[in-house]
């Protein structure tokens, strides 16, 4: 039973990544110049190891 829910939730996975949209790479090409973000920092450092950074982002549906 674990088997097969395990097989059901890679197939679920595997299809999310092959068909991810319907328009594909020439929406994204148009739409590029629609695209806003802002990374803080912007100069990036390491604190014992950790990076901490946050990205906020704008994208055209």
């Amino acid at each position: 039973m674990k088997n097969q829910i395990f097989k059901s939730l890679i197939l679920i996975v595997l299809a999310s990544f092959l068909f991810p949209g319907c328009a594909g790479l020439k929406k994204m090409k148009r739409n590029a110049d629609q695209i806003e973000f802002k990374v803080t920092p912007a100069i990036l450092e390491t604190h014992a190891g950790n990076v901490d950074i946050s990205i906020d982002g704008k994208f055209p549906a």
